[in-house]
């Protein structure tokens, strides 16, 4: 009885298993939740990607490369001319494969694992600046945009909320006064 099991279940431990060490659960996050869980977000041309040769004892299962960006535009942020960000080496390790010369917009979190001062990787909405379309008008309610061109909001979130309340509370305030100009002139 116990050779029929082992048996059976021998096919279990001899098939290679898929196993995939990036997971991203809840993915793609929409651009709003990006934005408030990013450190920082900017689009840039990739100027050069290096292998991290440096990596001491404690990072050693983290494997990276570090890319070098000039910055094209910044949402949130450092305003720097340059940044380098850190990803892991390859899509097993929720890498992303850059190349360098092409545009993208870049969603990075302060980094712990790479020993870099930035990371970013395929959990985040980091992606060529070509196929951004939905973020970049999250971005920039105010201006449409093209991708490898520097991309600038004319009024900010807060400034949109603020013209909004004030036009609401005007209109509020007109019917309000009108309609007690109304009643007023009813009573006469």
């Amino acid at each position: 009885m116990l050779s029929i099991a082992l048996l059976a279940g021998a096919p279990f431990f001899i098939l290679p298993q898929s196993t995939f060490a990036c997971s991203c659960p809840g993915m793609p996050y929409p651009p709003e939740q990006a934005f408030s869980t990013s450190e920082e977000i900017f689009s840039g041309k990739v100027i050069s990607i290096t292998k991290d040769e440096n990596v001491n004892e404690a990072q050693s299962m983290f494997p990276h490369y570090k890319i070098l960006f000039q910055i094209l535009d910044s949402w949130k942020g450092g305003h720097k001319d340059t940044v380098t960000v850190a990803t892991g080496i390859n899509e097993d390790a929720c890498g992303i494969s850059f190349q360098e010369g092409e545009n993208y917009i870049v969603y990075a979190y302060d980094d712990t694992q790479y020993g870099a001062e930035l990371a970013t990787g395929l959990c985040q909405r980091t992606k060529l600046l070509a196929s951004a379309q939905d973020d970049l008008a999250f971005l920039n309610p105010q201006s449409s945009s093209v991708a490898g061109k520097k991309t600038t909001s004319t009024t900010s979130k807060v400034e949109n909320y603020f013209n909004f309340t004030t036009i609401t509370i005007s209109i509020l305030v007109v019917a309000l006064v009108g309609t007690l100009l109304y009643f007023l002139r009813r009573k006469r």
